[in-house]
């Protein structure tokens, strides 16, 4: 008789174990057993708790029971799977474990609204449900959906799959427990009770009239100050004096609450600087019956009460060397000074649109609005790379041509970080080594210049001035004789090949004569003897004397002369005297 009914009234029928169910099912019939006398009413009982014209569903055609004791093996923690593409409701043994007739009531209530949902519900109600749970597709997730909306969901079941399921859980609740539904959200109690692409009809669903249940509706009036007046509107009259332990606000709290008739009371409101105000009507507001003992009522507005939040900007990279600087740049929509900070402390005396800064932290910048509120930047982190510091020595900065080998050693640093060199020595040679030699071909001054550079870039350099001499050298020239005769003189005058300070050396026969440090050696023949002259020219101290020997100068004797007196005789007769001749005589005769 049961089963009659169910086929003629719903369209359905309770499988037996059978070959049929075993097709079915694609299991062995063993699996499964017959409902009980107990089970078989209240599946039938739920159907009428649809809408007429829905009570037949389309293409829900068997409701299988599964054997006690043995889960379904896909889904094994499930107490009824709906099963669209088999027309079939399965129910296992914990579907009817449980003492409470209602939670057996809204799992078949659920089940069957998955039909719904596939073959009643058109494109345009699914894409309007999915808005009002704000789920979107997300393939990242098992289910392919998501949602960002945290807190109207009937249960967390409903939140954790995708729209489907929600409306399947929100439409059990509906006919099952519908204050449960409106305390989680009144769009989704409004969408199923009024809708007519959802549950219009007849039947228990259609109890839920805005005129049989009080109900309060939350008016503000268009301001976007810190005081928010809201007007409390409730469907019949409130004869106690609300009570404020009886409203919970964040980001705000309750100046005055005022009647203004039977039904209506003004609340006014102090609000925070933060944008959103939220209001929470609590059970025993009222103390009567427009809010049911568990019902809350929830009520937000976010308006821009702040400033819109300032830009900071910096016009060059934020990782900078020690030493150097960097603009920062804030932008903003209001007028008026500015407050700049540095890892949350006031910059003092910085009001202006710019800031220049050398110094590493994390900077905000904040604006006030003529209300008092502010808003502050996202941070701004500026860091700074340890600069390296340049140092060379030099052995020798100044060395002879002929011998010039200078050897420079890095004396860099850096606090932390690693630094790489380069030197450049003025004759368009260069070096990475830390500790190089160089030799010039040229004399001059030559500027030595190393360059030290951190991985990050950052760079330091110095200069040194290093001298190269020239080979020093001189011609001699005697003057006036080259040979002398004994008791006459001579002497020999040095002409530096090139201008400049030099000190001078003259040697006799190898010997160093004492004192004679002059370019010019005169007294030879009276002073010195002849013999074979040498000049010794260089540079004096403190230089290095990078002194030369020049080409020898013979002195020479003459032949050596002797000197006769004679006397010649006047003729005879004569009164001249005596004259005495003298005559010099060669030792060759």
């Amino acid at each position: 008789m049961i089963g009659e009914i169910a086929s003629v009234r719903y369209g359905f029928r309770f499988m037996m174990p059978s070959a049929e169910l075993q097709t079915l099912m694609s299991e062995t019939s063993s699996n499964f057993q017959a409902f009980t006398s107990e089970e078989q009413p209240i599946n039938m009982s739920m159907m009428e708790e649809y809408p007429e014209a829905m009570q037949r569903q389309h293409r829900l055609k068997y409701l299988v029971r599964r054997l006690n004791g043995q889960p379904n093996p896909v889904y094994p923690d499930a107490p009824t799977i709906a099963w669209v593409g088999k027309e079939t409701i399965e129910f296992m043994e914990g579907a009817f474990s449980s003492q409470a007739v209602e939670y057996m009531q809204r799992l078949v209530l659920h089940e069957k609204a998955y039909f719904l949902w596939e073959y009643a519900f058109d494109s345009v109600t699914r894409r309007d449900w999915a808005t009002i749970g704000g789920w979107f597709p997300d393939p990242t997730q098992q289910s392919g959906w998501s949602t960002n909306n945290t807190r109207e969901f009937v249960s967390a079941y409903a939140h954790l799959k995708n729209p489907n399921e929600d409306m399947a859980e929100s439409i059990a609740f509906y006919i099952t427990n519908p204050d449960a539904l409106r305390n989680r959200s009144m769009r989704k109690f409004d969408f199923i009770r009024d809708s007519a692409r959802a549950l219009i009809g007849t039947g228990r669903a259609s109890y839920l009239k805005d005129t049989e249940i009080p109900r309060v509706v939350v008016q503000r009036a268009a301001t976007f100050t810190l005081t928010e007046t809201i007007t409390l509107n409730a469907s019949e009259a409130i004869i106690n004096q609300p009570q404020i332990s009886g409203l919970r606000v964040v980001n705000g709290t309750i100046n005055d609450i005022a009647r203004l008739s039977d039904t209506s009371f003004r609340l006014t409101l102090l609000r925070s600087c933060a944008d959103t105000l939220s209001l929470e009507i609590l059970p025993g507001f009222f103390q009567d019956t427009v809010l049911n003992s568990n019902e809350t009522l929830s009520w937000k507005v976010t308006d821009p009460v702040t400033p819109a939040k300032p830009v900071l900007s910096a016009n060059g990279s934020m990782s900078f060397c020690t030493g150097d600087s960097v603009t920062l740049i804030a932008q903003s929509a209001v007028t008026g000074a500015l407050v700049w900070k540095r890892d949350g402390v006031l910059i003092p005396g910085q009001t202006g649109i710019s800031y220049r800064t050398g110094v590493a932290g994390s900077y905000t910048v904040e604006v006030a609005a003529a209300n008092g509120c502010r808003s502050a930047s996202g941070d701004l982190v500026l860091t700074t790379n340890p600069a390296p510091r340049a140092d060379f020595s030099i052995t020798s900065p100044t060395q002879c041509l002929a011998t010039n080998e200078f050897r420079f050693n890095s004396l860099s640093s850096i606090s932390s970080g690693s630094v790489s060199l380069i030197w450049h020595f003025g004759d368009g040679k260069t070096s990475t080594t830390s500790a190089p030699a160089q030799r010039y071909t040229s004399s001059g001054n030559y500027q030595v210049k190393l360059i030290a550079r951190s991985a990050p870039g950052c760079t330091d350099s110095i200069s040194r001035q290093v001298t190269v001499l020239a080979t020093p050298g001189a011609t001699l020239q005697a003057s006036p004789l080259r040979n002398i005769y004994p008791g006459l003189s001579t002497a020999i005058i040095a002409t530096p090949s090139a201008a400049g300070n030099y000190a001078f050396q003259w040697h006799l026969n190898d010997v160093e004569l004492i004192g004679e440090t002059s370019p010019t050696l005169d007294s030879i023949g009276l002073k010195h003897p002849s013999g074979r002259y040498r000049l010794q020219i260089g540079y004096p101290l403190p230089l290095p004397s990078c002194a030369v020997q020049s080409p020898e100068s013979i002195i020479g004797d003459s032949a050596r002369a002797r000197l006769f007196i004679y006397l010649t005789h006047p003729p005879a007769g004569s009164r001249r005297p005596y004259i005495a001749l003298l005559k010099q005589v060669t030792s060759s005769g």
